[in-house]
């Protein structure tokens, strides 16, 4: 029996890679459009700023995000 639920990223991850391309996506624009709920994509950005891959800045009221791609990734097999 085949499984089809699977996915190669995690949601971590997923939203990471969507912050690269669409810095200016609101948590909930990117739960939307990820499938994942608003308070999962806010705990993930709060990890990623914590990390410091993530900084967020303002555009009036709204967040906008900058992702620091020279930092290295974390498992050893991909960090260069």
């Amino acid at each position: 029996m085949a499984r089809d639920n699977w996915t190669f990223l995690t949601n971590l991850g997923v939203v990471y890679l969507h912050l690269v391309d669409h810095p200016g996506d609101t948590i909930r624009l990117i739960a939307d459009q990820l499938g994942l709920a608003e308070r999962t994509v806010a705990g993930i950005v709060a990890d990623l700023r914590q990390a410091e891959y993530v900084v967020v800045g303002k555009r009036g009221k709204q967040n906008v995000y900058s992702i620091d791609l020279m930092l290295p990734m974390r498992h050893p097999i991909v960090a260069d």
